[in-house]
């Protein structure tokens, strides 16, 4: 099993041309294929078909005609930890942005085992994202948000800013449509899995501790997002409010070096 998995991603590297970006058509043939490894027996979505003509259909973003033929799109059930808040496309809005992104894989990072200070076995790595329900969620994007080939926060990252399962668990947060990829979700009953720093992976149930949602705020330059008390969105920067934002056990698992200090039996 492990061999075949191993040849199937050997044949995929191989057929990328990497000095394109997955918006070219040269590299739609891998967007077709699925990945055994990154698929969640309980999240059972379907490839979809490519649609030059869909705004919102992801890819080529109707900027390059795409080669005669059908074309199918997979999805990814995983997405790297990205930290607190999602994220756009870094260096096109500079530093400040960069220095948002306080977990362990986002565009761009480096992150060295040394630097996971919080401790590996209290920092997540990587956790699920249904792709089944993001379709329920957020049905324009549901073509192409969550692309397997893609390296963007909205195909192959998660974050902790909206709590587990925030569109089937948590109604009072308001305003999830935009933000709904960064969310962590799955189709286990109450809660979803994360892999952490240290190879292991645990269960995180839907009711564990997470920063409060202050009604009426919302993000203008981000979707309009909900957001939490005293989290602001300025220039493609989220910024938490000393004193007032009050960050979770949630949030604080998926920082590398926040410094908080958290016991196995708070999560």
């Amino acid at each position: 099993m492990i061999l075949t998995q191993f040849l199937e991603q050997q044949s995929i590297y191989n057929a990328t041309n990497f000095a394109l970006s997955n918006f070219y058509p040269d590299n739609i043939t891998i967007a077709g294929v699925k990945i055994a490894s990154l698929a969640c027996p309980s999240d059972p979505w379907q490839a979809t078909v490519i649609n030059g003509a869909d705004p919102y259909a992801g890819f080529c973003e109707n900027t390059k005609a795409l080669p005669p033929g059908t074309w199918y799109q997979q999805f990814t059930s995983y997405g790297f930890n990205q930290g607190t808040f999602p994220g756009t496309f870094q260096w096109s809005y500079g530093q400040g942005e960069y220095n948002q992104y306080n977990g362990v894989i986002f565009n761009d990072s480096k992150t060295t085992i040394a630097s996971i200070t919080d401790g590996t076995s209290n920092t997540f790595l990587f956790g699920e994202r249904a792709q089944t329900l993001f379709a329920i969620f957020d049905p324009r994007y549901k073509d192409s948000d969550g692309s397997w080939n893609s390296h963007h926060w909205f195909d192959t990252m998660v974050t902790t800013f909206f709590p587990p399962n925030v569109g089937t668990s948590n109604s009072s947060v308001g305003n999830i449509s935009g933000g709904i990829p960064t969310d962590a979700t799955s189709l286990h009953p109450g809660g979803v899995n994360y892999g952490l720093c240290d190879g292991s992976v645990r269960f995180i149930k839907n009711s564990i501790s997470s920063w409060a949602f202050q009604p009426g705020n919302v993000l203008p330059g981000f979707y309009n997002v909900s957001a939490p008390a005293g989290v602001t969105y300025v220039n493609y920067t989220f910024a938490a409010t000393p004193g007032l934002t009050q960050p979770g056990v949630y949030q604080a698992l998926s920082t590398r070096a926040g410094g908080e200090v958290i016991s196995a039996d708070q999560y």
